[in-house]
């Protein structure tokens, strides 16, 4: 007489799938749900244990990471990843995935267009550690912030800030090894002028001066340095 949901040997049809104990049963009759990978132990090598107690041991993988490079234009780059289950030397299971990343390489130079924002990280340096390959004639630094902090910082256009007509790029308060956008929007245009005038002090008085070339007539890149301020990051005009 057949009873609703009994099942017996007869029920696995595959030789060597016929499960040897309750716990190999269930992991057959139900490997589904979060983990569907589950059925597939019951068909894995044994050992066997004398004691109820016993535990679980996972070797781990180590962490693996995918480093992308592109000197011009986007990267685009597509992983695939396969899984297979076998069972009985029987290939009964097999998944594959596929990612595919592109990698948006950021603008880095005037050959990006114009500059509209720069992102300067603030050293406390003094002007021995200017590296760019603009014109000497173009540069100018005077003073050595000597690691001071916090500093106020202003760029414009201008050397004199109390010309109506001077454009103030930056206005505030910087941390020591902090980022600070020199930004033309600002004060409302779309790019920065030919020179950009900076005045780094604090409640002794004027730490630093610095002027350098921003319209990109001259080269301006990621890493330049002027005096105390780095270049970090440059946004071009839209």
């Amino acid at each position: 007489m057949a009873i609703q949901g009994l099942r017996d040997t007869s029920d696995f049809t595959v030789t060597g799938q016929r499960p040897e104990n309750w716990r190999e049963g269930m992991l057959l009759l139900d490997p589904n749900g979060m983990t569907p990978l589950t059925g597939l132990t019951s068909a894995m090598k044994k050992r066997v244990t004398d004691d109820a107690l016993f535990h679980w041991f996972e070797k781990s993988l180590e962490t693996r990471r995918v480093e992308l490079h592109a000197t011009n234009g986007d990267l685009t780059t597509t992983n695939t990843v396969t899984a297979t289950g076998w069972l009985s030397n029987q290939l009964i299971c097999e998944a594959s995935a596929s990612a595919t990343v592109t990698v948006e390489v950021p603008p880095a130079s005037c050959a990006d267009g114009k500059a509209q924002v720069l992102w300067m990280l603030y050293t406390g340096e003094d002007c021995s550690e200017t590296s760019h390959s603009q014109d000497p004639g173009k540069v100018s630094c005077d003073g050595d912030p000597d690691d001071a902090t916090p500093v106020h910082i202003i760029a414009s256009d201008k050397a004199d800030l109390s010309d109506p007509k001077t454009n103030v790029w930056f206005n505030g308060v910087v941390n020591l090894g902090d980022l600070f956008p020199i930004d033309a929007t600002v004060a409302g245009q779309a790019k920065l002028k030919a020179n950009t005038y900076v005045t780094i002090q604090n409640g002794s008085g004027v730490l630093q001066t610095l002027m350098f070339h921003t319209s990109c007539s001259q080269p301006l890149n990621v890493g330049d340095q002027f005096g105390s301020l780095v270049l970090d990051q440059f946004i071009p005009e839209p």
